[in-house]
C-alpha cells in the first residue's frame, strides 16, 4: 500500500516581520502537569512558569522538569489554587479556595522548599485578587482592602485616612515609592468611590471614573500593567474591554461585540492578546485578528516570557505554549529558499534548499512529540520514511540552522 502525503501548509519566511508560532501543548497525559484546568500563570525571573490548577495544587516547569504541590505531598493549604504569583526574590504566593472549610479563601507563601499559610488576615474573606513585590514588601489587594505584609505581619494599608476604600481593591501598581496606582472594582451601584481607577502621589488620591473622566466603565477594574515604553501609562482590563490611561488620555481596545476580558497580556512588541468569553482568542496590533485556530477552549490567564513566547492557561486542555517564529528581512536567513514536499509514490520526503549551509529537519505529531529528525547539508535531500512509524494523522515540520534559528515551518498529513 502506497504511503501518501499531503503538503497542507508551507510557511517560508521572506518578508518583514513574518510571523507564525509552534504550538505546543502540555497535559496530564504528556507532561508534568498535575491538572488540565489552568486558572493561573505567573513566570519568574529566570523564566520559569509557576502554574495555579483547579484540583491539582501548584505546578512548576522549567522547560524540562516539572514539580507539583498538593495536599498529599505538601503543606500547601488546597488544590484549587486561583492565583499564582512569583516574586524577583523567590518567593512564590497563592491563593487556594478549601470550599468545605468554614475559612475558604487562604493565602499562602512557598520559599525555598517550605510553606506558609494564612486566613482570616482581613475582617472579610480573603480573597486575593493580585499579588505585587515592591520595596522589600508584598502587597496584597484583598476584598477588604490592601494589605501589605512586611517583618512577618500584614497590616492594612491607606496611606490618608480613607483614600483607599476598605473594599474592593484588585491590583496595584507602583511606578515610585510615592506614586502608584491603585484598581477598584466594586460590584454596586455604579458612581461610588468603591469602583474605577485611584492613583495616589505623594499620598494625595486622584479618583478616575465615569462620571469624572474619560474611564469608560465603573463596574471592574482589574490586571493593572505598565507599559513598556512609557512608565506614565497604565494598562487594565475593565468591562469595556483593555484600556490605557497615561495621566491625560484614555485609550479603549475592545473587540466588536465584547466586554469584559477574562484575560490578556502585551506582549514585547506591544500588541495585545485578549480572550473574550464567546469571541474567543484574539490579537490586537492596530486591526483585531482570531486565533482561534490556535487554542479554541476558554482561557484563563495569558503570559510572556523572555523570548516573547506565549505561555496560555485552558479550563479542559492544559497548558498551551505558543513559540514564536519571527524574522527580519535585515536577516540573512531570510534570503535562504527552502522547498520541503512528499513523494506521491514513495515513502519519502524531499527537502530542497540553494546552498549548503547544514540544516536540521524535525517532525512532530499533535502531541509535539519528535518522530524523526534528520541534519544535512546537502542541495536536496531525501528523507526515508519507512524506517520510521509514522501512523496517518497530522503532522509538523520545522527546519532549525546550525544556530537554533528556525528557518521554515510547515504542516504534512498522512493519509494512509
Amino acid at each position: 500500500m502506497k504511503n501518501l502525503y499531503i503538503l497542507l501548509v508551507l510557511f517560508t519566511i521572506n518578508n518583514l516581520n513574518a510571523q507564525t508560532f509552534t504550538k505546543i501543548v502540555y497535559n496530564t497525559s504528556n507532561s508534568g502537569l498535575p491538572h488540565n484546568h489552568v486558572r493561573s500563570i505567573s513566570i519568574d525571573s529566570n523564566d520559569i512558569i509557576w502554574i495555579g490548577t483547579q484540583q491539582g495544587g501548584l505546578a512548576r516547569f522549567d522547560g524540562v522538569n516539572w514539580n507539583s504541590w498538593n495536599t498529599s505531598n505538601s503543606d500547601i493549604p488546597g488544590n484549587n489554587v486561583r492565583l499564582v504569583e512569583s516574586m524577583n526574590n523567590g518567593e512564590v504566593w497563592v491563593s487556594c479556595i478549601i470550599s468545605s472549610n468554614p475559612n475558604p479563601y487562604w493565602i499562602s507563601r512557598y520559599y525555598e522548599g517550605g510553606w506558609e499559610n494564612w486566613t482570616g488576615i482581613s475582617d472579610g474573606l480573603d480573597i486575593a485578587d493580585a499579588f505585587d513585590l515592591y520595596n522589600n514588601k508584598v502587597w496584597l489587594s484583598l476584598t477588604n482592602g490592601l494589605y501589605v505584609y512586611e517583618n512577618d505581619e500584614f497590616s492594612h494599608f491607606d496611606p490618608n485616612n480613607n483614600c483607599i476604600p476598605p473594599t474592593s481593591v484588585s491590583d496595584i501598581l507602583f511606578i515610585t515609592p510615592d506614586k502608584y496606582w491603585v484598581a477598584l472594582s466594586d460590584y454596586s451601584i455604579a458612581g461610588d468611590k468603591d469602583h474605577g481607577l485611584l492613583k495616589v502621589e505623594q499620598n494625595t488620591c486622584t479618583h478616575y471614573d465615569m462620571n469624572n473622566s474619560g474611564f469608560p466603565s465603573d463596574n471592574v477594574t482589574l490586571d493593572l500593567r505598565r507599559d513598556k515604553d512609557n512608565s506614565d501609562k497604565v494598562w487594565m482590563r475593565t468591562n469595556a474591554g483593555i484600556v490605557s490611561f497615561d495621566g491625560i488620555d484614555w485609550e479603549i481596545f475592545s473587540a466588536p461585540g465584547t466586554s469584559l476580558p477574562t484575560a490578556y497580556a502585551i506582549d514585547s512588541v506591544g500588541d495585545i492578546w485578549t480572550y473574550y468569553n464567546f469571541h474567543g482568542f484574539q490579537k490586537y496590533d492596530g486591526t483585531w485578528h482570531s486565533y482561534q485556530n490556535y487554542v479554541n477552549d476558554e482561557i484563563n490567564d495569558i503570559s510572556v516570557d523572555a523570548q516573547n513566547n506565549l505561555w496560555i492557561g485552558t479550563s479542559n486542555f492544559g497548558l498551551i505554549q505558543l513559540q514564536r517564529i519571527l524574522v527580519s528581512a535585515d536577516d540573512p536567513l531570510s534570503e535562504m529558499q527552502i522547498k520541503c514536499y512528499p513523494t506521491l509514490v514513495r515513502h519519502e520526503l524531499f527537502v530542497e534548499k540553494a546552498d549548503a549551509q547544514e540544516i536540521t529537519f524535525t517532525l512532530t505529531d499533535m502531541n509535539n512529540r519528535i518522530v524523526l529528525q534528520e541534519k544535512t547539508a546537502h542541495y536536496k535531500t531525501t528523507i526515508s520514511m519507512t524506517e520510521h512509524t509514522i501512523l496517518p494523522g497530522l503532522y509538523f515540520y520545522y527546519i532549525k540552522n546550525i544556530n537554533n534559528d528556525i528557518l521554515q515551518t510547515g504542516k504534512l498529513i498522512k493519509t494512509e
